[in-house]
């Protein structure tokens, strides 16, 4: 015989307590692990398809052995960043395919609040696969160039 379960309401009811808080962490657990999984997914199939050599998306630090394995298993390498999170909740994923780009990152990447060349503009633009025009245009708003278009 199956029970009907009646929603508590009135003034003793409690929004999200007991088993429907549980339910909708549950539900928001699976929710974030098949979006992080997509995003990866997706940042993969750029980069083996050309259009970038490097993509990155921040994300909660709790998903990172679900994040590893994806790009993993979408053929592509993964360097995580844990340390921008001033509170170490928060990571970003760099996923990338080549040997050489891991090898740019390291070089052109710098901490944050460190001053940034233009070049390391330029090539980090070229990694993540923004256009000629697009860098050009950045670099010149920024005032590392003047008239580049």
């Amino acid at each position: 015989m199956k029970k009907s379960v009646k929603p508590v309401t009135g003034k003793g009811a409690q929004i999200g307590s007991g088993s429907s808080a549980q339910l909708k962490r549950a539900q928001l657990d699976a929710f974030q692990k098949g979006y992080l999984t997509g995003k990866a997914e997706v940042y993969c199939e750029q980069i083996r398809t050309g259009a970038k050599l490097v993509g990155a998306f921040g994300f909660d630090r709790r998903y990172i052995g679900l994040v590893k394995r994806t790009i993993r298993t979408e053929g592509c390498k993964v360097v995580i960043d844990q340390a921008y999170s001033k509170d170490r909740t928060r990571a970003t994923a760099y996923v990338y395919r080549y040997a050489f780009v891991k090898a740019l990152m390291k070089t052109f990447f710098k901490p944050s609040g460190e001053p940034v060349a233009g070049s390391a503009i330029w090539v980090s633009g070229k990694l993540f696969g923004y256009s000629d025009f697009e860098i050009a245009r950045y670099l010149e708003e920024q005032g590392y160039v003047k008239n580049a278009l």
